[in-house]
């Protein structure tokens, strides 16, 4: 097959990231992969070319730049001829629809991977359009539940694909861990982009909370966005500077996950967060807040504690607990987490869903193709 993914952007973010284990994975099974973003290209362009994915970037930027968006995905549509268009993200997925209209594909897959894409307008945007699309998917189950309630994708055309991750790459991080640092310190990690959709206020809040009571734990964050002056302004004020370090962008996340002994997350919404697959991969207990699907990728009490979202003192409850455990249970619920992951989220499962849906999907727009002929 033929396939030509769609993404708003190429980031370090759980969505693009998942674009990229598909495309790849998809490569390594023999079919005909491409990569378009619409917006300039980000670190994961270079990471996808690494595995011989072709990338093209419209270089598109801001709500003005949406029309040339539209022309472009149906241009590139046209050179490529791909069988599945498979869109991700909600402007993608809108302007893909549109691009359809001007230049048809035999196939168009949706994705969403958020419980919230867009603000209000993205369910009405959707319901409008939806007759461009053969079939809209979201990583979330209660995402997948929103849009079957509000009546923006028909039951029919609906579906719930969860993240894939390929475990392979966090074998190595999920190696036993020293039941004690020879600095004395507990190490939090935390991943994602500064943006408001993660709450970093809330988690800083709580790990003031936290270092009180502990004053050896400390917390690693991992990322950039918009945000991270106001986080780093936060710490100061804080007086957290020898207990929070910002690390960045990184590409070395597995290694980074080994050197952590718990992962903490504080999001005010999320759809099926890649991270926290991750987390379970390397064996990590989580400290969670429990939005969108985290409830399915954190067994809450077994792999991980999960609290209610905006709630600092929550969040620090649960991670002082998780910080004082003994070495045994904690290594117990990172292993816990693992064996979930591994049952539910492998890629190569996630890849033959896919592989049956594009086909699927193909096989009835060719049976509608033969019944059109002959009328």
């Amino acid at each position: 097959m033929k396939l030509l993914y769609v993404v708003t952007g190429t980031n370090l973010a759980g969505a693009e990231m998942q674009v990229l284990q598909l495309a790849r994975g998809m490569r390594g099974r023999g079919h005909d992969v491409q990569i378009l973003s619409l917006a300039p290209e980000g670190p994961v362009a270079a990471l996808a070319r690494d595995a011989g994915v072709p990338v093209h970037a419209l270089g598109v930027r801001g709500p003005a730049g949406l029309l040339r968006a539209v022309s472009g995905v149906a241009r590139h549509s046209a050179d490529v001829r791909p069988d599945v268009l498979h869109s991700h993200l909600i402007h993608a997925n809108l302007v893909a629809r549109v691009g359809r209209a001007l230049r048809p594909v035999p196939v168009l897959i949706s994705t969403g991977h958020s419980v919230r894409e867009g603000g209000r307008w993205s369910l009405p945007a959707y319901r409008v359009t939806d007759r461009l699309s053969d079939l809209t998917t979201n990583v979330s189950a209660r995402a997948v539940e929103q849009y079957r309630a509000r009546k923006a994708v028909p039951p029919d055309k609906l579906r719930c694909v969860p993240n894939g991750l390929d475990l392979a790459a966090f074998d190595m991080a999920a190696g036993d861990r020293p039941a004690d640092r020879m600095d004395g310190t507990f190490r939090f990690i935390a991943v994602g982009r500064f943006e408001e959709a993660k709450d970093y206020p809330t988690m800083l809040d709580a790990f003031a909370q936290v270092v009180a009571a502990a004053p050896h734990a400390r917390l690693d964050i991992v990322g950039e966005g918009r945000g991270l002056e106001a986080a780093r302004a936060r710490v100061a004020a804080l007086t957290l500077g020898n207990a929070v370090t910002f690390l960045g962008a990184r590409h070395d996340v597995p290694a980074l996950l080994r050197g952590a002994d718990a992962y903490l997350m504080s999001s005010a919404w999320e759809g099926l967060p890649m991270v926290l697959l991750e987390a379970g991969a390397a064996r990590l207990p989580v400290v969670a807040t429990d939005v969108g699907s985290v409830a399915d990728a954190v067994q809450d009490g077994r792999s991980g504690v999960l609290v209610p979202p905006g709630d600092p003192a929550a969040l620090a409850r649960a991670a002082l607990h998780v910080l004082h455990l003994d070495a045994a249970p904690r290594r117990h619920m990172g292993d816990l987490g693992r064996a979930h992951v591994e049952r539910h989220y492998g890629l190569e499962s996630v890849l033959n869903e896919w592989e049956g849906i594009y086909r699927g999907l193909l096989a009835r727009r060719a049976i509608r193709t033969r019944r059109w002929r002959k009328t």
